[in-house]
């Protein structure tokens, strides 16, 4: 029999919340902050028939929320936490046979339902927080929905103060929707009267000593992380007591903020305390408006952290806390104007996560394809692929796309699949504790304080630390800078680890750091880019590490923590990898490639061993295929340009003859133009057998090559329709100039056309040649295509100039009638 419960706004929906479940599967509940849905309405329903005594299960998004969650209805109903009401959480739990109200992670719920798919012993699952939409909640609800086709005595029922409640009643068969009020007290909102120009911090600082002087009670301060909860808790603490929460802080430090004291608190916490939380003593609220959230990119397959702006529902959530236990003030650190272009609600995790782990609980349950479970917001195609690709390099997805052997062993683990893989892969190898070391400093934050930019990103670094705590030498860990607690903590989640993998004091070789993580971090094994301080992934995205830090010195790296970044990812976290340890540890990654590529002006045929977009290893090639070497050498040649043949004039000067006779009859002549030639290089390719070079291709002769595309009848009449030279009168043979989709030229001294009454012409007339007449001393006169036009009309005028100038040769009055010459005066 239960204690009276305190008079909560959640009562006066009970009886119908209890008619509802009784008659239905499925219930949805929406109720304001501080109804009393949390821990009520679990101590009520625990009593109730169709319950048959088997327990309810209730999900909350935090660890800290469980925890808090079941202590409170065990105080409630007058028991210790683990007998009447337990939670279970990474790591910790307070369960006995007596427990009948289970307040769990949405982790943890998924270990459940995958060990027991039928959920045995359990007549209800209630979803708490769901407007939260984190991956694990939407896949939790996804396999309840699978469940309950299975088992009609099972009831789901969802809550949350601020959520599209119809929209979640229609994934679950139109169930009924229940709304309750709140006990919410009066909150007066105050905006900022202008956008401010501060930054976050100064801001904040503005506003907590604000409100100490304006306001009474204490005040709970929204930030987005802990970094920017360390920069305010560094400028205010002193004269305040200043608490701080959030999710990587100690339990001991987090219980804490639940102590009510004297003196007054300023608390600075991150979105943490926005849900499920009564803070005793919070009358002010001061909000920053921002949260991190991580984003993955299927572009590159890494996660960055985003500050983003939070919606007008956690808005709501968070200015609640200020009027849980009476009237109270929010501080919303925005104008009016930023509230009206805020969201409603974020977008839900799913749609922006790694989806790997999700992917691997759905083949786990049995379902290849996740499109086919029931989802408010279905799994995105590209980064769905993205994740199998993934899970494909881990070896958890054999090559007919089924969960693998080692898939299974990777599922049964609380671990993203990287570090699952890790850990067995270190168990197999004789180094599990290394490997458990390395999963604990990887889901925690980083040992060394921030703001020492001198500090390099070698995983070694942390492990010496932990090292120096094996040997309780805290002294010169304070000297280095790194976290005391911390150390503490990743210790004990690498002691759990190694209760999982059952293994216990073994040697271990810290050596193998580089290549246990290559297990967990395929795609992330990075090379140095030549001559700068950028590395690429085997995924093929570029990452920056520090150009001062000693693993530039690395030949490669295994990059574990690495920010997705705008456009290039930073490196935080890696280690040292030798070329050796790939070709031993990575095998089966490995791709050889025989490339015959056009590289410095010849082709070079190499063996290249790569993993992913890296060329890990190459080698020059002794037998080439003379096929692949001879198209590798035209498609240099055409990437060169066709100037770097061996082009003598002799050749330009029958290119130019053999494009003009084209121009002229394109169906009896070749097509010998630049662009031709360059574009279909078959008739050079014949002659490039047993040659791999630019300077070998330079030796050819392209005036024979050339004439070798006309037979010899087409090449006589070449000759004689477009000659090389023209006999002038003078008898002097003189070199024609041909100049394709032009006249061909003749330059010829004046006096050597002398009795020529007409201007010549070539390709039985049908083509005319331009003349350039010359002085005697070959200096241009005239440009004529008319010959007898130029007697006729200049050459009186041309005469008279040309007499003054060289007054020893001959200038007849009548050029038709006097003789031709190529001498000052003709012979007599």
């Amino acid at each position: 029999m239960l204690p009276e419960l305190p008079s909560l706004p959640i009562h006066a929906i009970l009886p119908e919340l209890q008619d509802k479940l009784s008659r239905h599967q499925s219930v949805i509940l929406s109720a304001e902050p501080g109804s009393g849905k949390t821990t009520i309405i679990p101590l009520v329903l625990a009593s109730e028939e169709w319950l048959q005594g088997e327990k309810i299960i209730m999900l909350e998004p935090r660890r800290l929320a469980a925890r808090m969650a079941a202590r409170r209805m065990s105080e409630l109903a007058g028991d210790k936490t683990g007998g009447l009401v337990g939670y279970r959480i990474r790591f910790d739990k307070k369960i006995s046979t007596k427990t009948q109200i289970e307040v769990v992670t949405e982790g943890i719920f998924l270990r459940m339902i995958q060990n027991d798919p039928e959920l045995s012993g359990v007549g209800l699952v209630i979803f708490d927080e769901f407007h939260v939409r984190s991956i694990q909640s939407d896949l939790a609800l996804a396999l309840c929905a699978d469940v309950l086709e299975l088992r009609d005595n099972l009831k789901v029922m969802i809550m949350s103060a601020t959520m599209d409640s119809e929209r979640v009643a229609g994934l679950l068969g139109k169930a009924p929707v229940i709304t309750g009020e709140g006990r919410c007290f009066p909150v007066e909102t105050i905006y900022l009267a202008r956008p401010s120009n501060d930054y976050l911090v100064p801001r904040t600082v503005k506003a907590v000593h604000h409100a100490m002087v304006e306001r009474d009670g204490d005040i709970l301060v929204f930030l987005p992380g802990a970094g920017e909860i360390k920069a305010v808790q560094k400028r205010i603490e002193g004269d305040i007591k200043c608490l701080t929460l959030y999710g990587d802080l100690p339990q001991h430090k987090q219980d804490l903020v639940f102590k009510t004291t004297e003196k007054r608190r300023v608390i600075l916490a991150t979105p943490i305390a926005e849900t499920s939380l009564t803070i005793e003593g919070v009358s002010v609220v001061i909000d920053s408006g921002l949260m991190k959230i991580p984003k993955f990119s299927p572009a590159n397959g890494l996660t960055s952290l985003h500050t983003v702006s939070i919606s007008k529902a956690s808005a709501d959530q968070r200015a609640g806390r200020a009027g849980r236990l009476g009237p109270g003030v929010c501080y919303r650190l925005w104008t009016k104007t930023e509230q009206h272009s805020m969201a409603e609600f974020l977008p839900p995790e799913i749609i922006g996560a790694d989806l790997a782990p999700l992917l691997l609980e759905v083949m786990q349950w049995g379902v290849k394809n996740p499109a086919e479970l029931t989802w408010l917001d279905p799994p995105r195609t590209a980064q769905l692929e993205q994740a199998g690709k993934l899970l494909v390099r881990l070896g958890a997805i054999d090559n007919r796309g089924n969960l693998s052997d080692l898939g299974k062993q990777i599922a049964s683990f609380p671990l993203h699949p990287r570090l699952a893989t890790m850990l067995l892969y270190g168990r197999t190898h004789n180094n599990a504790i290394l490997a458990c070391r390395l999963a604990a400093l990887l889901q925690n934050r980083d040992l060394f304080r921030r703001g020492n930019t001198e500090q390099s990103a070698d995983i070694e670094d942390r492990l010496d630390i932990l090292r120096l705590f094996d040997r309780n030498e805290t002294g010169l860990i304070r000297a280095k800078g790194a976290d005391i607690s911390l150390c503490r903590r990743i210790l004990r989640e690498a002691d759990q680890y190694q209760r999982l993998l059952r293994v216990t004091g073994e040697k271990h070789d810290f050596k193998e750091a580089g290549n246990l993580l290559a297990i967990a971090y395929p795609d992330r094994i990075a090379k140095k880019k030549t001559g700068s301080s950028q590395h690429l992934l085997a995924s093929g995205r570029g990452v920056i590490l520090s150009p001062y830090d000693h693993l530039q010195q690395a030949d490669f790296l295994v990059a574990a923590n690495v920010d997705g970044g705008k456009k290039q990812g930073k490196i935080f976290l890696a280690a040292s990898l030798s070329l050796e340890e790939i070709l031993h540890g990575q095998s089966h990654l490995l791709n050889t490639k025989e490339i015959v590529e056009w590289k410095q002006s010849k082709v070079e045929a190499v063996s290249v061993l790569s993993l992913g977009s890296l060329e890990i290893k190459r080698e020059a090639l002794r037998q080439v295929n003379p096929d692949k070497i001879r198209k590798c050498l035209i498609k240099g040649i055409r990437q060169t340009g066709i100037d770097c043949l061996n082009w003598q004039k002799k050749s330009r000067e029958l290119q130019a003859r053999m494009e003009t006779a084209h121009d002229l009859d394109p169906g009896k002549w070749p097509d010998v133009s630049d662009k031709n030639l360059i574009e279909n290089l078959s008739w050079l390719e014949p002659y490039l057998d047993s040659m791999g070079s630019l300077k070998q291709v330079k030796k050819l002769d392209i005036h024979s090559i050339l004439l070798t595309l006309l037979p010899w009848k087409d090449q006589q009449a070449l000759d004689r329709l477009l000659p090389t030279h023209y006999q002038a009168p003078s008898g002097s043979k003189i070199k024609l100039q041909y100049m394709p989709g032009k006249p061909p030229v003749l330059a010829v001294r004046l006096q050597e056309m002398f009795g020529a009454s007409e201007s010549p012409s070539i390709y039985n007339g049908r083509l005319s040649i331009l003349i350039h007449l010359l002085s005697p001393a070959r200096r241009p006169v005239q440009v004529t295509a008319d010959l007898a036009s130029f007697w006729q009309n200049t050459y009186p005028l041309v005469k008279k100039e040309l007499a003054g100038r060289y007054p020893k040769h001959y200038w007849p009055d009548d050029p038709l009638l006097a003789q031709a010459t190529a001498r000052c005066k003709p012979r007599k």
